[in-house]
């Protein structure tokens, strides 16, 4: 008994260590955007910055394909990423190049999700514009990113 005991509680320590039930403000803010977003554009982006404003930019970047998701595709990318989120992930790179972004539209506006599987690492553009902390990206939706991507509209 004793043993089964100390077997779960190592269980429960390791599952403690690889989930994150607790997320912080930016990561809880995005899955909630996802949860409320009633339209989901997928776009292709080159990950260079280009700092002049207009409105065929995408967070600051060339958009190289845009393709809106059928309500099938939008809850299996939306799936993808609440699973990237729902795991903490414990090293991520510096590049922030991110070449996939979301064009969330929600109540209250667009917001944009950049993401960057080369460092792991997503951002969330707010409608205003502002700009939030970057999150940790687990990466296992970059797979359903590329194919739905890729795939003709």
């Amino acid at each position: 008994m004793k043993k089964l005991l100390a077997l779960i509680v190592v269980v429960v320590a390791i599952l403690g260590a690889v989930l994150d039930p607790f997320p912080a403000p930016p990561k809880r803010d995005i899955q909630n955007t996802l949860t409320e977003a009633s339209k989901v554009e997928l776009v292709g982006l080159q990950p260079e910055i280009i700092r002049e404003e207009s409105p065929t930019l995408f967070g600051m970047r060339k958009v190289t394909r845009r393709r809106t998701l059928s309500e099938a595709e939008r809850a299996q990318v939306l799936s993808a990423l609440q699973s990237d989120l729902r795991y903490r992930v414990w090293t991520v790179g510096r590049c922030f190049n991110p070449r996939h972004g979301l064009a969330l539209t929600t109540p209250a506006g667009e917001y944009r999700l950049l993401l960057c599987y080369e460092c792991s690492q997503m951002e969330m553009v707010s409608p205003e514009g502002r700009r939030g902390a970057l999150v940790p990206l687990a990466g296992s939706s970059a797979g359903v990113v590329n194919s739905l991507l890729n795939q003709k509209p």
